[in-house]
């Protein structure tokens, strides 16, 4: 029996599903058609390919079929294309990835001609079958047509970062990221931006944009800033239980499909996030520091007001810490990343009380009000109506309060959360990445701590670090975020550890691992041989640019101050990685070199 084939190929504005014997065509997450090949050439993860991001080659016993988008068409070359079986779909992303609680669509699809087909709303579809070639003409409204120059991915990477490695995989891995950040990107009525992921969520994600973007910052600026205005655009800006708006609060979930747009889809765009809001206020502030643009702060002051309002107000009882607590009607039980019904709960599997306040949104919260302050003390200026007195005290009571209420002595790592009634969920986990990153863990506990992360018996896994640790009965390998592991924290964590002096190399296998696929799974199962992916999802926008951060601030250790010093550190460089050449590192809107000499110690040039 053939093992499924999945691919995804894009230009920014149509995307290609590839999957076996069929081709679902996208424009926006408006899933527009789909055809079929003959059986007898349906694809298999035998079949040899190559892929160019907007294009696909495949390369059958005795002939070569490809696959490309080229403005508003896709072609599908063969000798088997006057054997295509065309369906238009004229439907929505949601329906394809599962959900059921979408109305039917009730307009019918006009079959104008036996080759060109319409439906409200949409764009209108041409076909032709001829000469070894079946070809799809998208007609794109104005509005959809002339967002922006559509690049091939030949274009498109003229102009990116440029790497190197003499290590086969981790030059693979540093490519293929490369080539899932192109497919992401997403031309839409507010501007680009990468989706959270094809084909499932053809989204804009407050969360998954903002991580992302850590990495991101480096390769391409200019993007993370337009992007930055687009979930700007669409802070709440009133209350909705059933989608969880709130005022002030960052989006969480905006799809573009037409169908959702229209209301007919009740949880959807939603904000259920409570730590989007710190995220994204990293992300601006990371952006003034790194690349030197202060622009966002300047001109969007009650934007930030709204973000950083919002953020404080999380904490409902005045113990310096941020809840949530679950409301009827809601979609999501929890607002964290973990946002999942059963991903929280005791070492026991039993339920935990509410409000939770879980530690990845206290590391967050944390990481935001340390960018503020750095900017503060070194521009001496203050975007928000708030004392700077006040800012400096809660950020470091947050810090001795997790410290203090989180550890837990006899296993050795942080608590997951504190339901409550201030109860720690006694859970050894991965969720720990941030307060690496931003140094929030006390150097004792963060090497007492790090003894779990790279014990392949409690959190280490091939692929990455487990969501929770193998000794807990809640442990569940087959589970989102309770066993399963994610990529965007194997990033920060490998930049953490630099922070903290901590040998990084177990990680980098990891990155070793993860890197003999094609694009970078949004989450793997664990306890696997090989890296299997739990999702769906073909590309992933998290995890597309994991290998950034992981290189540029974790193995290098690069740290920007405001100060415009360019710091790394002079020991050896971990050999896992081969000798490495970066390019057009975009640093203070300056390009670099990344380079690691003869005697591996790292340097950077202008």
């Amino acid at each position: 029996m053939n093992k499924e084939f999945k691919l995804i190929i894009s230009n920014g504005q149509l995307w290609c599903y590839i999957l076996n014997q069929d081709v679902h065509l996208f424009s926006l997450g408006d899933w527009l058609a789909s055809y079929q090949i003959p059986e007898k050439y349906s694809l298999s993860k035998e079949t040899p390919f190559s892929d160019y991001g907007d294009l696909a080659v495949f390369q059958y016993k005795n002939f070569r079929r490809e696959i490309y988008i080229k403005d508003n068409k896709i072609f599908d070359k063969s000798p088997f294309a006057e054997e295509i079986i065309f369906k238009p779909q004229f439907s929505n992303s949601l329906l394809f990835r599962g959900d059921e609680d979408l109305e039917p669509i009730t307009d019918d699809i006009e079959e104008i001609t036996p080759t060109r087909f319409r439906r409200n709303n949409h764009p209108e579809l041409l076909i032709a079958q001829k000469n070894r070639e079946f070809r799809i003409t998208v007609n794109l409204s104005d509005t959809r047509n002339k967002l922006a120059a559509v690049k091939t991915y030949k274009t498109w990477l003229s102009d990116k970062i440029k790497f190197f490695s003499s290590k086969k995989n981790i030059d693979k891995l540093y490519h293929n990221s490369l080539r899932s950040l192109f497919k992401l990107r997403m031309l839409t009525p507010d501007g680009e931006i990468k989706a959270a992921g094809f084909p499932d969520f053809p989204s804009l994600f407050g969360r998954d944009f903002a991580i992302s973007a850590l990495g991101e910052i480096y390769i391409d600026p200019h993007k993370v800033k337009e992007e930055l205005k687009v979930h700007l655009k669409h802070i709440g800006k009133e209350d909705d239980v059933i989608r969880g708006r709130q005022f002030g609060r960052a989006v969480h979930e905006y799809n573009y499909d037409v169908e959702t747009l229209s209301g007919k889809y009740r949880h959807f765009p939603s904000w259920y996030a409570n730590d989007t809001n710190a995220l994204l206020l990293i992300t601006i502030f990371r952006l003034a520091r790194i690349q030197n643009d202060y622009s966002l702060i300047q001109e969007n002051s009650q934007d930030l007001q709204l973000l950083f309002d919002h953020m404080i107000s999380l904490d409902k009882n005045g113990d310096g810490l941020i809840e949530y607590q679950q409301e009827p009607g809601q979609l999501l039980i929890h607002q964290t990343w973990r946002d999942g019904g059963d991903e929280i709960t005791h070492s026991d599997d039993s339920k935990v009380l509410h409000p939770i306040s879980p530690i990845h949104d206290q590391l967050c919260f944390f990481g935001a009000l340390k960018e503020m302050v750095d900017y503060y003390d070194s521009t001496g200026e203050f975007p928000i109506d708030y004392s700077i007195q006040k800012l400096k005290n809660m950020h470091q009571s947050l810090k001795d309060t997790i410290n203090e209420k989180y550890w837990m002595p006899k296993l050795g790592a942080y608590a997951l959360a504190l339901d409550g009634k201030g109860k720690q969920v006694q859970v050894v986990n991965s969720d720990v990445c941030f307060g690496y990153y931003y140094s929030v863990f006390t150097e004792e506990r963060a090497k007492k701590q790090y003894e779990a992360i790279v014990d392949p018996n409690r959190l280490l896994d091939i692929s990455g670090i487990r969501t929770v640790s193998k000794e807990h009965s809640s442990y569940s390998p087959e589970k989102y975020q309770r066993g399963g592991i994610w990529p965007w924290q194997l990033a920060l964590t490998i930049a953490g550890f630099r922070k903290y002096n901590l040998n990084y190399s177990p990680l980098i296998n990891c990155l070793n691992t993860i890197s003999k696929q094609g694009s970078i799974a949004e989450v793997y199962l664990s306890e696997q041989k090989n890296p299997i992916p739990l999702t769906s999802c073909i590309e992933q926008r998290w995890s597309a640019a994991v290998p950034w951060l992981a290189m540029i601030e974790g193995i290098f250790g690069l740290n920007v101050q405001y100060d415009e010093t360019l710091e790394l550190p002079t020991e050896i460089i971990d050999s896992e990685i081969g000798n490495v050449q970066i390019g057009d590192v975009i640093i203070r809107n300056r390009k670099y070199k990344m380079i690691v000499d003869k005697d591996r110690i790292p340097i950077i040039q202008r």
